[in-house]
């Protein structure tokens, strides 16, 4: 098991240089800087996030530095954290047979590893209700509400533990102690220990800031179910991702046969409470992906990462079952020959699920499965963004920055020049609508140099065309990968240019300041 960890470990260490942060990771990060150095009640940004994570990933920043591949270290930990907590699951739930299996399956989860290197908030939800969990199945009311507090405090998307982690522990908890308050006075009270400061924060907040749960609902869409018309198309959106979940489809047979043989079928040596607990947690999964298929969630990748540790936990019951011969006293002799009849072919299943997700693991560590961090959309981005800081340096005037799809990552990677109050005139950050705007407003910024980071996917084709009608030059300076970094340079007479110009001669009672830069209102 300690192979296991340390393998996981490793692979999901491998992939954070090889891509520049996704949109939502520069913001996570925009935010967690933002309350590092400003502002950690979010009085004047708002996320649509509760602020556990944002919280942690702040305390992250801070102790390892604000470059992305330090920043990704804290979900690095999250996610090899959770491979021992799945295997603890399986120890608890069937015996140590199933601890191995269980951490191998985890660690090599290629769907685990794709979103360890991330800032998204998932990988700490995971953990959360998986420790939640494992502290329901230990009979551990207070810590079991408390993780569920994290996990519900880290993402809106932590409610769905609730059912699992509380039907987990009524199951667990004897008869007299089910019927009695403490218990789940305890539980309650762990809750609160997570839930009581954050909605007090929230509280104070609403004076003058939106909570993240009513943002959530406005960006994400409230939660609906969807007409019966619709859940094919939904199903169809959904199976790409749970293909990958697996490393393939082929992959998925192993956990048809886990099924049936550790729910329909649970081991001979197991008692009837635990056989109540690996049916529940079967129910979940088939609740959980009922749900995201008939119901308006975004079919996005990433909100199907609770489903990683449940895989992991079925190939451990398989496991079990298949040993379970083998286990001296786990069931009498008639049962043991009844299992000599499965028992080779799941043995053959499982080594073979083992190899079979090797690859992907391997694919998805070097960043060539379609999900997780993995986007080639921003390939380039980091050295773009290198060349524009190095060139401000040099720059013997201020600078501006334009965008249109980026700037959630400007707001990142310049957070430090945007937020130095002395050099707030250094560096200037523009949002602009259209081409036709942008002409307009480099046409009007003499005194300042302009720069326009541009992705090559951004498909409008007239760039050129709208910047020469209004004598706007357009020189490439850099490029890699899928990014230019364009120069603009303004004509340079025309205008007002004596409002501008240190080379007016008039008196000093006369002459205006030298920098007046047209403000804009800079859209997120």
């Amino acid at each position: 098991m300690l192979a296991a960890l340390l393998g996981g470990f490793a692979l999901r260490l491998a992939l954070p240089v090889s891509f520049p942060l996704h949109e939502d990771e520069a913001l996570y990060g925009y935010w967690a800087l933002h309350a590092l150095h400003e502002d950690p009640n979010f009085l004047t940004v708002w996320p649509d996030k509760p602020p556990l994570y944002l919280w942690t990933l702040a305390g992250a920043l801070g102790l390892f530095g604000a470059e992305p591949a330090a920043a990704r270290l804290l979900n690095i930990g999250l996610s090899t954290l959770t491979i021992a907590v799945v295997a603890a699951i399986a120890i608890t739930l069937w015996d140590r047979r199933a601890g191995a299996p269980a951490a191998l399956a985890m660690a090599l989860n290629p769907f685990a590893i794709a979103f360890s290197p991330t800032l998204f908030t998932d990988p700490m939800l995971v953990l959360a209700g998986m420790t939640g969990l494992l502290m329901a199945l230990r009979g551990r009311p207070f810590w079991a509400g408390l993780w569920l507090g994290v996990a519900v405090m880290t993402k809106q998307q932590g409610v769905l533990y609730v059912p699992l982690v509380a039907g987990a522990l009524w199951i667990v908890l004897p008869t007299t102690k089910r019927r009695s308050a403490k218990a789940w006075l305890g539980f309650g009270a762990g809750l609160l220990v997570i839930l009581a400061p954050v909605i007090l924060w929230d509280a104070g907040r609403w004076a003058v800031a939106p909570s993240p749960w009513d943002l959530g609902a406005r960006h994400y869409g409230r939660l609906t179910i969807l007409p019966p018309g619709a859940w094919p198309a939904r199903l169809r959106a959904w199976l790409p991702w749970l293909g990958e979940l697996a490393g393939g489809w082929f992959v998925w047979l192993v956990p048809a046969v886990g099924f049936d043989l550790t729910l329909l079928r649970p081991a001979s040596g197991m008692d009837g409470r635990k056989v109540m607990l690996v049916r529940l947690l079967g129910l979940w999964n088939i609740a959980f992906l009922v749900l995201h298929v008939v119901s308006s969630v975004s079919t996005w990748d990433r909100y199907l990462l609770p489903l990683a540790p449940m895989l992991a936990l079925c190939l451990a019951g398989l496991a079990c079952r298949a040993l379970d011969y083998f286990h001296p006293g786990a069931a009498p002799s008639s049962h043991r020959r009844a299992g000599a009849d499965f028992r080779l072919p799941i043995m053959i299943i499982v080594g073979l699920f083992c190899l079979l997700l090797f690859l992907p693991a391997w694919q998805a560590s070097r960043g060539e499965r379609p999900m997780g961090g993995a986007s080639d959309a921003y390939v380039g981005l980091d050295a773009g963004i290198a060349w524009l800081q190095g060139e401000m340096t040099t720059q013997d005037r201020p600078v501006t920055l334009y965008h249109r799809t980026l700037g959630q990552h400007f707001r990142y990677y310049f957070y430090a020049e945007l937020a130095d109050n002395d050099q707030a005139l250094q560096l200037d950050l523009r949002w602009f609508p259209s081409y036709v705007y942008l002409a307009d407003n480099a046409a009007k910024t003499p005194g300042r140099a302009l720069f326009y980071l541009r992705p090559i996917w951004e498909t409008e084709p007239d760039l050129a065309l709208r910047l020469a009608e209004r004598n706007v030059s357009l020189i490439p300076r850099f490029r890699s990968g899928n990014m230019v970094v364009y120069e603009l340079q303004p004509p340079k007479s025309g205008y007002c240019d004596w409002c501008f110009s240190t080379e007016y001669r008039a008196s000093p009672s006369d002459r205006l300041p030298q920098e007046m830069p047209f403000h804009l209102l800079d859209q997120p």
